[in-house]
Order: C-alpha cells, then structure tokens, then sequence
C-alpha cells in the first residue's frame, strides 16, 4: 500500500502521484487527526492484530476475514485525509481481496497454484497498468509507441493506444498475491506491518509538529522564514528538546532528526506539456508517511508559510502570509454559516486586530494598487470611486459570509478581476520621450 512515496517539489508546489498540493496543505490537513480520531483508529488496528492471532492458532478463515474488516474500517477512516489519497497505490486491493477470499469461510484444499489461464489473466491485468500508466507519463507520437517526455527512451507497446484493455476479474489463485493459503497470509501480514507503521507515524509526527508549531513557531515577530529556521536551530541545540520531540531520537526514537532517501534527482519538466515552460523538479523517495510530511513540512517553512491552530475550532489551517490571526476563515463547526473569525468575535468579544487578518491585508493591497493606477492616469477618478466602493463591499460581504476563504478573497482583489466587475479598462499611458514633429 505504502511500501515507498516518490514525491517531486519545485518553487511552492509539492507534487504526488501527478497530482500537485500547495506546500503545506497536505502537513495541514494530516495534523487535523485529532485524538479520539486516532484511538478509535488504534483500536479496529488493535481488535485486527487479535483476531490475526487467533488466525495463526486456528487457521480458521472466518478469524482472517474478521481481522481483514477491521483493517478495513481503519481505511476507511485513513483514506478520509488527502495524504492518504495522494500516496495510496491504485493497485492495491488486498484488503478487497482478502474479504472476498476469506468470505467463503472454507478451508481451501488446495494450494492456488496458478494454472495457464491465471497466467493469461495475469498478463491482461498487467498490459492494464502499463498502458494507463504510459499514457499518464508519456507522450504518444505512434500509437504503438510511447516516449518518455523526459530521457526521450521509446518502448513499443503490445496495444496500440486506441486499444484500450479491460481488467480482467481475478480468480481466487490472483487474489492477495500468488501461492498457497499461508503465502497470502504471509503477504498480509506485511500490509498489517504497514499500517501499524501508518498508526506510528500519526503519533509521532502529530505530537511533535504541533509542540513545535504552537510553543515555538506561532509567536514569532514577524513570521517569515528567517524566524523559523532560527526557531528551529534553537530548539535543535536545546538540551530540553526531548520534552518537545515524542520519543526523542535515539536511534530507537518515533520522530527522527534524519529520514534515508531512497533516490534523489533533479529533472528538468515541461509543465503543461506543450506550453514551452520548464521547471526543475526534486525528485525524493522515502519509506515513512512521516518523512514525507516532515520533507513538506520543513519546505513549508522555507517558503515562508505558516501552519496555524484555530483559537476556535482547535484545528490547524495554512497562512501562506505572516499574520498573527487567531481563528481560521474555514465555516465554524456548530455553525457553518459563519467562520470561525466571526464565531470567536461573537462568543468572545474579541476582534483580531486589522493587521493580523488576512483579508483586511488584501484590500488595503487592492487599494493602494488602484490609487497608484489613479495616479498614473490609467484610471479616471470616477473609475477608482466605484473600484474603492466595490472592494469596500466585497470586503464586508466576504466577512459576513463563510462563503470566500482568505485565498479565494486574495484572488477577488486582483486588479484584474477586481476591474473586470465592473468593466472598467485600464489605459495605457505612451512611454519615451515624445516624437518632436518634423519641420
């Protein structure tokens, strides 16, 4: 399921499985796992590893099947956050699998040993694989040839491109993996290995990265990466830092200091494909969910952004400016037709000061930009009249509402949308020194 995460970064991006996630926002939402969240996870993985034992004594499927729908449920609650969705491998179906082989609640006589036809049908899964994973990371100039966009090695295809394979269903012998009962059984124990390893990370990594973002990180002046970095090599050199880390780093500790890469490259890209810019791109591999995210954490930092604890809600929200702001802008729990900034002012009285909220930052920015336009003639005063009301009222709707996030505000306070509104082009003014009229 997760046995490596190959991830690639470049400027503020952080892609996985070419799907590409703002730095930042995958840490976030993995540290929104809450407590009762992750003991009720720990508890379906703890009632799988008893009924698991029972397997080993009994060898009676029906202990297998349920140990396999507890896992299952624990999926369930995992695949629930974006991380999980990003690095998960689209071909694993064990837990799939494993409920339709052990829902026959049989003790099978014989060993799956795989016939011709299991060898046929197991070339007419993999053909389904490599063509759509040829056809997401190359490029098709022969329908029966595909390019690698980025070393331009062609491999010829058994399937013409148009010919698109189905996946065929497994028989009983393909299920989990092939070989006798005890080799599936074998196999499963490693992906059991595997979300334990999931449940690990989750402690150590959430317990750690919030000790350091709420005791050293939320109140620096100002937020930048400078602070951070200098925050961080102040806590590295604390002899006290054990206090901080879950399971200090030892050599047997929970969070490491350092994390093995697997394969580190550096490959120039084309993105989109077609569009004439490039980018170079990391490329990383590391076996821990808590190496990838601390990889997306430290980067995180390095840009400049900030992950945040909501003085309302308790959960964690990404600043992409260096605001003090206590509440998130996401809608409020008991309420959601408020957020959480206008919930805390309500219950509490407390209103964030105008320079620590981030939309207050983005229509003072909207409005020095049209003023600057006014002075440069580009626009009339008429013109830059109504563009100060419209801001003015999109700012006051945009604070009554939970319906725009501060991102979504930033972008409806660009000039160009922001003029689009209400039609208004801005003129250009002629550069140079004027043409002196022949004589």
């Amino acid at each position: 399921m997760f046995d490596t995460v190959i991830f690639y970064t470049r400027d503020k991006i952080i892609e996985v499985n070419g799907a590409e996630y703002s730095l930042g926002e995958l840490t976030t939402d993995f540290l929104n796992i809450g407590q009762t969240e992750y003991r009720e996870m720990q508890k379906h993985f703890d009632r799988a590893e008893q009924k698991a034992e029972d397997y080993r004594r009994s060898n009676d499927l029906s202990d297998w099947w349920s140990a396999n729908e507890e896992l299952m449920r624990l999926d369930e609650m995992l695949m629930q956050y974006k991380v999980f969705q990003a690095v998960r491998d689209q071909e694993f179906n064990a837990l799939n699998e494993t409920a339709m082989l052990t829902g026959q609640f049989q003790l099978f006589d014989t060993d799956f040993s795989p016939t011709e036809h299991d060898y046929e049908l197991q070339n007419q899964i993999n053909e389904y694989y490599q063509y759509w994973s040829a056809y997401e990371e190359f490029s098709f100039e022969n329908p029966y040839v595909l390019r690698n966009t980025q070393t331009g090695e062609e491999t010829v295809l058994p399937l013409a491109r148009e010919e698109q394979p189905t996946l065929p269903e497994k028989t009983d012998a393909l299920r989990i993996c092939f070989g006798s009962v005890d080799v599936k059984w074998s196999y499963y124990e490693t992906v059991m290995v595997r979300y334990r390893d999931i449940l690990h990370d989750i402690r150590a990594f959430n317990g750690t990265i919030r000790n350091i973002v709420r005791l050293h990180l939320s109140d620096l002046h100002p937020l930048n990466s400078q602070n951070y970095a200098a925050a961080l090599y102040d806590l590295w050199h604390d002899p006290n830092r054990n206090k901080v880390i879950v399971n200090p780093a030892d050599n047997h500790g929970d969070c490491f200091y350092m994390d093995d890469l697997a394969a580190v490259k550096y490959i120039p890209r084309e993105v989109p494909a077609g569009s004439g810019k490039c980018y170079i791109y990391e490329q990383h591999e590391v076996k821990h969910i808590q190496a990838f995210l601390k990889a997306d954490f430290m980067k995180t930092l390095m840009a400049g952004y900030i992950i945040r604890c909501c003085e309302h809600c308790d959960r964690y929200f990404l600043l992409k400016k260096g605001y003090h702001t206590k509440y998130c802008d996401n809608p409020a729990p008991e309420n959601p037709r408020f957020t959480c900034n206008q919930m805390g002012y309500r219950s509490r009285g407390v209103k964030e000061a105008a320079a620590d909220n981030p939309k207050h930052g983005s229509l003072l920015r909207a409005l020095s930009r049209i003023e600057k336009d006014y002075s440069r003639g580009i626009v009339t005063a008429g013109e830059r009249d109504a563009l100060f009301r419209l801001a003015r009222d999109l700012y006051n709707e945009s604070m009554t509402s939970s319906r725009h996030g501060n991102e979504q505000f930033e972008g409806m306070m660009q000039s160009e949308n922001l003029y689009l509104r209400l039609g208004v082009i801005r003129k250009t003014k002629p550069r140079g020194r004027p043409k002196i009229a022949a004589e």
